[in-house]
């Protein structure tokens, strides 16, 4: 086996010291790796279904809601984080999905539930809720 070169042996011992810091270092690095994965992957999620019409139709709806304008004020933004799922089988699917909603007198959240036949979404559920108060969004469906 060759002499290990000067460069080397002062490797190993800076290693057979330091050891542990870089152990601790790399650790580091893979959980903040892992972290920021995770939420690449959540923001990801969050924009795929901010970008579907369900989603643009229900937020339409919320925004123009006299209740929740009289509860939360004029200028409301949805949340960052929503929650559910949307679900496309071909021109038909379905919809469940919350999210939160703030203006400039607060917060609350909306939760919306809809089905989809071909092609055509038709929200069954459109409720807002502020401090365990819900308020139906939707207008009384007539037969």
């Amino acid at each position: 086996m060759p002499k290990p070169s000067s460069f080397e042996e002062r490797l190993l011992k800076w290693l057979d010291r330091n050891g542990l810091y870089v152990g601790i270092l790399a650790a580091l690095i893979i959980f903040s790796l892992v972290v920021s994965g995770g939420f690449g992957l959540l923001y990801f999620y969050n924009q795929a279904i901010k970008t579907t019409s369900i989603f643009r139709e229900t937020l339409a709806d919320v925004k123009q809601s006299d209740a929740v304008r009289k509860t939360l004020g004029h200028h409301l933004r949805e949340g960052w984080y929503i929650s559910g799922n949307i679900v496309y089988e071909g021109t038909n699917g379905s919809a469940d999905f919350q999210f939160p909603i703030t203006g400039e007198k607060g917060w609350g959240n909306v939760q919306a539930k809809a089905t989809r036949r071909n092609g055509i979404w038709d929200i069954q559920s459109l409720e807002f809720e502020k401090d365990g108060q819900k308020v139906s969004l939707l207008p009384d469906k007539k037969p």
